[in-house]
């Protein structure tokens, strides 16, 4: 990867974005702050959400110079397939399915990965404004009993959309924020140690 031809695309407290090449690809890199995590490895886009399309392919050129994509979505989409210097797809789908003890097939965690990539995409389209997530990780991803995914810990989601008044989209941005929940736990089951299941959204996120 050729990091000194890096771009900066956002930040946060956590990471850093930015949008690099790679083998003639354009991939986005998730970069973490080292001193913030255990964990020193970069994360490459695997799958990357636009719209009503769920590109199971690298990122396109084409996509970053659209206006419509913000760099929240790019941050979240980022969180798929973490690498240690190598691209073995096995070892790429140990990290994002096996905290698990559960021996799935390869195909099962390719099925896995993929809806989990829908998920995001209904929450981008939400009816009557985009909502970003803003906290992905694959242990917001539950399984239910029939094997589907859930979505889990909403409580720092943030409005993508078009700010309403009077029940009418205006022409300004929303300003929508959830303040972050600094500290391990993330969700109110963690904070209550219960068992993770789905949250939802509780309060509007409209202004």
């Amino acid at each position: 990867m050729n990091w000194k031809r890096r771009s900066l695309l956002g930040k946060g407290f956590w990471r850093e974005v930015y949008k690099t090449r790679w083998k003639g690809i354009v991939p986005i890199v998730d970069r973490k702050k080292l001193l913030l995590v255990e964990s020193n490895f970069d994360v490459l886009l695997f799958f990357y959400v636009v719209g009503r399309k769920v590109a199971v392919q690298w990122v396109k050129e084409i996509y970053m110079n659209r206006m419509d994509i913000s760099t929240r979505h790019v941050e979240e989409c980022a969180s798929i397939f973490p690498t240690h210097n190598q691209l073995n797809i096995v070892k790429l789908l140990d990290k994002l399915v096996f905290e698990s003890e559960e021996p799935i097939s390869v195909r099962r965690a390719l099925e896995l990965a993929r809806d989990a990539a829908r998920g995001v995409a209904q929450l981008h389209n939400a009816p009557g404004s985009p909502f970003a997530h803003t906290d992905l990780q694959m242990r917001q991803f539950l399984v239910d009993t029939d094997g589907t995914w859930k979505l889990n810990d909403f409580n720092r989601v943030k409005d993508a959309g078009l700010r309403l008044v009077d029940g009418v989209p205006s022409v300004e941005k929303s300003m929508f924020i959830s303040e972050v929940a600094k500290g391990k736990w993330r969700s109110l089951e963690e904070y209550h140690h219960l068992r993770l299941d789905e949250s939802w959204i509780s309060t509007a996120c409209h202004h």
